[in-house]
C-alpha cells in the first residue's frame, strides 16, 4: 500500500481555489463587495496554512501573496480590475503546482504507466440524512436475514419431523395421519413466514442500494466556479462586458457524468460569449444594456439533467453557420441549399466548422462545440439547440443522472427480453391488422399524423429474418433520439423496473446495438439497447434485407442460451458475409437442423436440457446430419472437457475466456469457406 501524503491536500486545495474564483468573478461585477474580499482573505489564509503544513512553499507563497493583495481593501475601497486579473493569475498558478503533486503509484503498477486520477468535481461532499438511511437500511437487512437463518433451522426441524412420521407403521394410520397435517401446517406457517422474510429483505436491500447510489451524486454548484471563470476569461479577451448566472446548482448527479460535462459547458458558455454576445456599443445601439447576459439553468428531468445555457445576444447566423460548413467540406453547395433552419443550426456541433472571422485565443478553429456534441455521444445523452435573431440563443445538453443506474422499460418478443431507456420512450401503441403501412424505405406506422420506420426487435437482435410484417409484434414502442423517431416492433411492454447497467464485455465489442448489460432483481441478464443504434438499423434494415436475400451465402446455426453470446456470435459471422440463424437451446436447434440445412453449426456446452456435447454426440449419429461439422465455443477449459468434445464429434474447440474473433473466422473459414 502506498501512502499519499497530499490526498486531502489536492482535496481542500481545489475546493479553496474554486471559492477564490467565485469571489473575483463576484468583484468584477461589484468591486466593493465587503463579503467576497473577506472570503478572499479567509480562503487565501487557510491554504496557505495547510500547503506550509505538507511543505509545498509555492503554493504557501503564493497564497499569503493574495492576502498581501487584497488586506487594502478591507476598508470597503473598491478593488480594481488589475487587482482581481492578479487573483485570477495567482489562481491559475496555484492549480498549475498543485497538478504537479501526482498520486503516487499503486503497489503493483509499472513505472511509467498512466495512473488513473480523481476527478476533481467526484470530490462528494456526503448528505447525514442519506447515509443515515443507508445505515439503517443495512440494520435492518442484518435483522432480516438473522430471521432467515432462523427460518433455515426451521426447515431442518420440519424435516427431522418428515422423517420420524415416516417411521409409523401401517397400523398406526391414525397417528401417522396427525402427525402429516401438523406437518402440513407448519410448513404452511415456515413457507408464509419465510416468504415475508424474504419480502422484507429484498426491500432493505433495494433502499439500502437507492441511498447508495444517492450517497455517489454530488451538487452540480461544484462546476459553477469553473464556468463563471471561463464567461469571465471569454469578455475579458473579447472586451465584452458579461453577467453570468447559474440557477438549480443544487441539482444531483454522478461525479462521473458532471464531470464530462462540465467540459462541455464551459464550452458553451465560452461560445455564448465570443458568439453570441455583442459588443457593448453594439448592444447599447440596439437598446439592449451594455453587459450581456447568460444564464445555466439546470434542472431534472426524470433519470435526466438537462444544462440549458441561455444568452441574450445576436442569435446564431445561419447563413454564416452554412458557409463555415460548405467551406469546411462538412456539407456540399447542393446540401446547404436544401438545409432546413434546424439542420443549419446542427451544423455548429460539427468539428472545424466556426463562423468566426480569424483566428484568436478564444475562437476560430471550430473546436469547442464539437466537445459539446461529443459529451452527448458519451453519456447517451442529447443536445438541443434554439436561436432566434437579435434575441439570442439556447443550448440544451441533457444527460442521464448516473451512467450506473437507470429507468428501463423491459419489452419483450418472441421469448426475447431486453431493456430500453426509460428516457428514449416517447409512447406505447397497440398494433392493429391494418396498422403497418408499405413505404418508399420500407415499412412503417402511422403515428400523429406522420409515418414513423419501423423495427422489428426480433430481427435487430437476429431471431427472424425477412420484412417486417403485422404478425411479427402486437405492440409498437415509440423510440426517440433528438427528432428522429422509430417504432420498435416488440410482442409486449412488460414493466418498469431501475437498473444498474454494466459495461458491455471486451468480447462483445462488436454488437453495435448493445450499450450495456444489466441484472433484474431475479439475477437475470438482460441486454440495454442503444436508442441511436437502433435508429441507423431501421434506416439500413430494407437494404439489408434485400441484400440477405439476393445472394445465397453459407447458413450457418449458432445455439446458445445466452442471448448476449448469441447476439455477439451472430454480428461476427454476419459481417463476416455469412447467413446466421439462431436457437436458444440444443433442442430448439436440433429442430431447426431437421427442417433446414445448414453448413455449420456452433454451439455451447453448457445450456439447460441437452447440453452441447450431446447436441454434438446426436448429430454425428444422425446420417442427414453426420457431415455438417460442429464447433464448440465453452467457458469450459480444461484438457477433459477439449478431449470430451472431440470424442463427441466436434470439429474444433474454442473456449470464451480465450476468444478471439480473428482465429474464430479463420476456423469456420477452414470448415465451410
Amino acid at each position: 500500500m502506498v501512502k499519499d501524503p497530499y490526498r486531502f491536500f489536492r482535496v481542500e486545495a481545489r475546493e479553496i481555489l474554486d471559492g477564490l474564483v467565485l469571489a473575483a468573478t463576484r468583484l468584477g461585477k461589484d468591486a466593493s463587495d465587503a463579503d467576497s474580499i473577506a472570503r478572499i482573505l479567509r480562503l487565501s489564509h487557510t491554504l496557505k496554512g495547510a500547503a506550509r503544513v505538507v511543505r509545498q512553499s509555492p503554493i504557501a507563497d503564493h497564497a499569503h501573496a493574495i492576502e498581501d493583495l487584497f488586506a487594502g481593501f478591507r476598508d470597503g475601497s473598491p478593488a480594481t480590475p488589475e487587482v482581481t486579473a492578479q487573483l485570477l493569475q495567482a489562481v491559475d498558478a496555484i492549480a498549475a503546482s498543485l497538478s504537479s503533486i501526482d498520486a503516487p503509484v499503486p503497489d503493483g503498477a509499472t513505472k511509467g504507466a498512466p495512473v488513473e486520477r480523481a476527478i476533481p468535481v467526484a470530490v462528494s461532499r456526503i448528505d447525514s440524512t442519506d447515509l443515515e438511511a443507508l445505515l439503517g437500511d443495512l440494520s435492518q437487512a442484518r435483522v432480516t436475514i438473522t430471521a432467515l437463518s432462523r427460518r433455515q433451522a426451521d426447515c431442518q426441524q420440519l424435516v427431522d419431523r418428515a422423517e420420524r412420521a415416516g417411521q409409523h407403521t401401517v397400523s398406526d394410520v391414525l397417528s401417522q395421519r396427525t402427525a402429516l397435517e401438523e406437518l402440513a401446517t407448519a410448513a404452511r406457517t415456515l413457507r408464509r413466514d419465510f416468504a415475508e422474510d424474504l419480502a422484507a429483505a429484498r426491500t432493505q436491500v433495494i433502499r439500502a442500494q437507492a441511498s447508495g447510489e444517492r450517497l455517489r451524486l454530488i451538487r452540480a454548484d461544484d462546476i459553477l466556479p469553473a464556468l463563471e471563470r471561463a464567461a469571465h476569461d471569454a469578455a475579458q479577451a473579447c472586451t465584452k462586458k458579461v453577467d453570468f448566472t447559474a440557477r438549480g446548482g443544487e441539482t444531483r448527479l454522478a461525479g462521473d457524468v458532471l464531470a464530462i460535462a462540465r467540459d462541455a459547458l464551459q464550452h458553451m458558455v465560452r461560445n455564448a460569449v465570443v458568439h453570441g454576445i455583442e459588443e457593448p456599443q453594439s448592444r447599447s445601439a440596439s437598446g439592449k444594456p451594455p453587459s450581456g447576459r447568460v444564464e445555466l439553468l439546470i434542472e431534472r428531468r426524470g433519470d435526466r439533467i438537462a444544462f440549458i445555457c441561455r444568452d441574450d445576444g445576436r442569435g446564431i447566423d445561419r447563413r454564416a453557420v452554412i458557409t463555415a460548413a460548405v467551406a469546411n467540406g462538412a456539407a456540399s453547395p447542393e446540401q446547404a441549399k436544401a438545409m432546413s433552419a434546424e439542420q443549419a443550426l446542427r451544423m455548429i456541433l460539427l468539428p472545424g466548422v466556426s463562423t468566426a472571422k480569424g483566428v484568436s485565443q478564444v475562437s476560430g478553429r471550430g473546436i469547442g462545440m464539437d466537445v459539446v456534441r461529443d459529451a452527448a455521444v458519451l453519456l447517451n445523452g442529447e443536445v438541443v439547440i434554439d436561436s432566434r435573431d437579435g434575441l439570442g440563443a439556447a443550448i440544451t445538453l441533457v444527460v442521464p443522472v448516473s451512467r450506473s443506474s437507470m429507468a428501463a422499460i423491459e419489452i419483450s418478443c418472441g421469448g426475447m427480453v431486453a431493456l430500453l431507456p426509460r428516457a428514449s420512450i416517447e409512447s406505447a401503441v397497440r398494433l392493429g391488422p391494418a396498422d403497418l403501412v408499405a413505404t418508399g424505405s420500407g415499412s412503417g406506422i402511422a403515428v400523429g399524423g406522420r409515418i414513423i420506420p419501423c423495427l422489428s426487435l426480433a430481427h435487430a437482435l437476429g431471431s427472424a429474418t425477412g420484412t417486417v410484417e403485422p404478425r411479427d409484434a402486437s405492440t409498437a414502442v415509440v423510440v426517440v433520439d433528438g427528432a428522429d423517431r422509430i417504432a420498435l416492433l416488440v410482442d409486449r411492454v412488460t414493466r418498469g423496473v431501475e437498473v444498474v447497467v454494466e459495461p458491455v464485455p471486451a468480447l462483445a465489442g462488436a454488437v453495435p446495438l448493445l450499450s450495456g448489460i444489466a441484472f433484474d432483481e431475479s439475477g437475470n441478464l438482460a441486454p440495454v439497447l442503444e436508442p441511436r443504434s437502433l435508429m441507423a438499423q431501421a434506416a439500413a434494415g430494407t437494404l439489408a434485407v434485400q441484400r440477405a436475400h439476393a445472394r445465397k451465402r453459407v447458413r450457418v446455426l449458432v445455439i446458445d442460451d445466452s442471448l448476449t453470446t448469441r447476439m455477439l456470435e451472430q454480428s461476427i459471422l454476419e459481417s463476416a458475409g455469412y447467413e446466421v440463424e439462431v436457437a436458444s437451446s440444443a433442442e430448439e436447434g436440433l429442430e431447426r437442423a431437421n427442417r433446414e440445412a445448414y453448413a455449420l453449426f456452433v454451439v455451447d456446452v453448457e445450456m439447460p436440457g441437452m447440453n452441447g456435447f450431446e447436441f454434438v454426440a446426436t448429430t454425428r449419429a444422425d446420417a442427414k446430419l453426420r457431415e455438417i461439422p460442429a464447433i464448440l465455443v465453452t467457458s469450459l477449459s480444461t484438457p477433459e472437457h477439449r478431449r470430451k468434445g472431440l470424442e463427441a464429434g466436434a470439429r474444433a474447440y474454442i473456449v470464451k475466456g480465450e476468444f478471439d474473433q480473428g482465429r474464430f473466422l479463420d476456423t469456420i473459414r477452414s470448415l465451410v469457406g
